[in-house]
């Protein structure tokens, strides 16, 4: 089995693809057709300007720039075949072994298909298209493609489009300034699919909307029908939609999962400036949603109907705004779930915080609510008022602003974002520095969440009990402050990091004890 394997090995082999002599190849796809699976094509920095579309053929190999995004672009010219302007289309039954490494995808126009009942043409996926297949790619900038062509219906996926019992991976890529008339500006899943996008940035893509024939839904992303799209350590930015869902929009029992993220200064000209839940659950794990907005309603997050499901556990909800109602949150029949989260300085004139109208619900625990109970508006809707909640002024370390950039005109302002970390005497992680650094003042959100909930890798001293907020549970999470300087013997025993073993330290132990990971030690 070891020579067999060896043998295979061996048999790999790299193709090289560049402009002039020295190389194998001086096109992308005469290099792809000459590989074989586990083969490396290797391609020189350069502007490749294609007519058709790169295709993997459903090999199994590695496509990737020598040099990056920066350095190596794939941009589609004028197509040889109109209905087909994707710059990279996966269609072929290939699967996650087909690598997509380094490149800048630009000038796309999408690819035409007939819609389910064959009356009019879709355009989908006008960078990347994946056609019940799928692939990996990594180190990509998504920028400047566009599915806007007939103005109807169904023109989908500006920048991304993954459909049909699809699965896509991508690490570390861009996807930027990309739009649809329809749905998914920066990217769309569709049908039985699967996105996971790790380290991403999804920024400024729009769907517009533009007609009474066009949704207008998902300016960054998109998941509808049974799909599922994950998302860590992702920034979802300045994005917006035409009606619903400027970050991203989940649809019809789809789940739409974000852990780690930031959704931030996204739009909408309806509702849910910053995610739109509809039909389907979005759960939110330790994400900031942030300074996103709508003349509707919803600014942060919009649940319609009552099978749409919000679900937020250790996150930030600050300076969203609705026009009409539910500032942070609005459930108009769909239910929230909020615990050990921040919901603060979010406006509208009904409901700043959230709003709950006809059969829309709320539970909300540990958590911090400003204005507490009176932040809320219950038009018909259900509101759970559980333990631990409180109203305090959570002591963020900066807030954002607009900065005048020294002159009186408002055209060249800029917004600079703020920090959400918690201020704390016994320190807080300064992002800018990337060192602890000590305040003055410690926050009223430090140590008062759930006290049945894990509280990870918050580190010493942590208190024994998880915060609330984005940043609760990681490694980033302020530190616990006991009233004196922080003590800086380790004694065994000592769980919350006071500088005593006493009755707090078993009943934290004791709350804990059936827990599967451990208490964070010194």
């Amino acid at each position: 089995m070891f020579l067999v394997a060896m043998a295979g090995l061996a048999q790999a082999t790299t193709v090289t693809v560049g402009p002039g002599t020295g190389y194998d190849f001086d096109t992308i796809q005469a290099g792809i057709d000459a590989a074989m699976d586990a083969d490396m094509v290797l391609v020189a920095p350069g502007e490749y300007v294609i007519t058709e579309p790169i295709t993997f053929r459903g090999k199994a190999i590695t496509l990737i720039s020598e040099t990056g995004p920066d350095e190596t672009t794939i941009r589609m010219g004028t197509p040889a075949d109109p209905n087909r302007g994707s710059v990279v289309v996966f269609e072929n039954n290939e699967t996650i072994a087909s690598i997509l490494d380094g490149f800048t995808i630009t000038g796309g126009k999408g690819y035409r298909f007939w819609d389910s009942d064959e009356s009019r043409f879709e355009w989908h996926g006008g960078g990347i298209l994946f056609n019940a297949s799928s692939a990996t790619a990594k180190n990509c900038t998504i920028v400047q493609n566009s599915t806007e062509d007939s103005g109807r219906t169904g023109d989908c996926g500006g920048g991304v489009f993954v459909g049909w019992a699809s699965s896509a991976i991508l690490t570390n890529c861009i996807i930027s300034r990309n739009s649809c008339r329809d749905t998914g500006g920066g990217l769309f899943c569709w049908q039985d699919s699967s996105v996971t996008l790790t380290d991403c940035t999804i920024m400024d893509n729009s769907a517009t909307g533009v007609t009474a024939h066009v949704n207008g839904y998902g300016g960054g992303l998109f998941c509808g029908r049974r799909c599922l799209l994950t998302l860590v350590n992702c920034d979802i930015t300045e994005n917006s939609a035409g009606v619903g869902g400027g970050g991203a929009m989940c649809w019809d029992n789809s789940s739409l999962e974000m852990a780690n993220c930031e959704i931030m200064g996204n739009t909408a000209k309806r509702w849910g400036g910053g995610v739109h839940c509809d039909t389907a659950s979005a759960t939110l794990t330790n994400c900031i949603i942030a300074r996103n907005s709508t003349p509707g309603i919803g600014g942060g997050m919009f649940c319609p109907y009552q099978n749409s499901f919000i679900t937020l556990s250790n996150c930030t909800v600050w300076g969203n705004s609705a026009a009409q109602s539910g500032g942070g949150i609005k459930c108009w029949g769909g239910s929230a779930t909020v615990m050990n989260s921040i919901l603060w300085a979010n406006t509208a004139p009904n409901g700043p915080e959230i709003s709950l109208q006809a059969a829309g619900r709320s539970s909300l625990t540990y958590s911090n609510i400003a204005g507490g109970k009176v932040g809320i508006h219950v038009q018909g809707g259900t509101l759970n008022w559980g333990e631990g909640n409180i109203d305090a002024d959570p002591l963020f370390a900066r807030l954002g602003y607009w900065d005048d950039n020294g002159t009186r005109e408002s055209s060249d302002d800029f917004w600079v974002d703020g920090d959400y970390h918690l201020k704390s005497q016994a320190g807080r992680w300064n992002p800018e520095s990337q060192a602890w650094i000590q305040d003055d003042v410690t926050s009223p959100c430090i140590d008062v969440g759930d006290p049945m909930c894990p509280i990870g890798w918050e580190l010493f001293p942590n208190g024994g009990f998880v915060n609330m907020g984005a940043y609760a549970g990681t490694p980033k999470a302020s530190r616990s402050y006991f009233g004196e300087p922080i003590c800086e013997a380790i004694i065994a025993g000592d769980i919350n990091g006071d500088g005593q073993v006493n009755r707090v330290d078993l009943e934290i132990m004791a709350l804990h004890w059936t827990d599967d990971e451990p208490l964070p030690l010194p």
